[in-house]
């Protein structure tokens, strides 16, 4: 295995490509690049403490199955903060990331406490409630608030999953299931009307969902660990 640290406070400038079996480690530097800032190919690991990551595309690619973890460390990118497509890990504690969050192959996004996510949305959906068929779908580690929606589609109106963390306000849901949440998936409903033939909500693993001043007509499913919190001023109809 290469290990190669890099000093406090040195600057790695221009694009960092890392391969093979190589284990970096970088404290205090900045990288700028105008495409992809950071590639990790093979089985390279990289830890990244009190750095700053700065791409015009992808901030973090990681291709291979190498990880990288990140502490204290802000990372920003034009088109994404993290492009994960190959196996690997990219672990967050107590950093910042400004940016997307895409997951395209079998690796994952830790959270391990203390960060600051600021994701923009895929395109999908967006703050402004422009949607994509009709629905909401809100993914991988994003924060949207959604206003004065009204989507009337044949199957799911809204979906939410992988930790996205989701607000309608003055929104009127109608599906076969109004809005559907699983993984870790957050929704706050506020003077909403959801409608679902199937069923209202169907809510599987961690996700949560509160209500408050919302008109719910429809079957409220759970299963896992889900939550369904009525924050008070419902009229909910079974």
């Amino acid at each position: 295995m290469l290990l190669a640290t890099f000093a406090t406070g040195a600057d790695a400038r221009g694009p960092l490509v890392c391969k093979g079996s190589q284990n970096i480690k970088l404290k205090g530097q900045e990288i700028n690049a105008a495409k992809d800032a950071i590639t990790v190919k093979g089985a390279c690991d990289i830890t990244l403490i009190d750095c700053r990551v700065t791409a015009g595309r992808h901030a973090i690619n990681v291709r291979g199955s190498g990880d990288i973890r990140l502490l204290r460390t802000t990372v920003q990118g034009g088109k994404t903060a993290l492009r994960i497509e190959g196996s690997g890990t990219v672990y967050a504690k107590k950093s910042t990331i400004i940016g997307r969050i895409q997951k395209k192959g079998a690796g994952d996004f830790k959270d391990q406490g203390g960060n600051t996510l600021r994701g923009r949305p895929s395109a999908e959906a967006s703050p402004k409630g422009k949607t994509r068929k009709g629905k909401i779908v809100c993914g991988t580690n994003q924060r949207l608030v959604i206003s004065g929606r009204k989507i009337n589609v044949s199957g799911t109106a809204v979906h939410v999953r992988d930790n996205c963390n989701l607000t309608l306000r003055d929104c009127e849901l109608i599906g076969k299931i109004g809005v559907v949440v699983s993984d870790n998936g957050q929704v706050a409903l506020r003077r909403c009307k959801v409608r679902g033939t199937q069923a209202a909500l169907k809510l599987s693993g961690n996700a949560e969902v509160s209500a408050k001043k919302s008109e719910i007509q429809g079957a409220i499913r759970r299963s896992g660990n889900a939550r369904f919190k009525n924050a008070g001023g419902n009229t909910i109809k079974r």
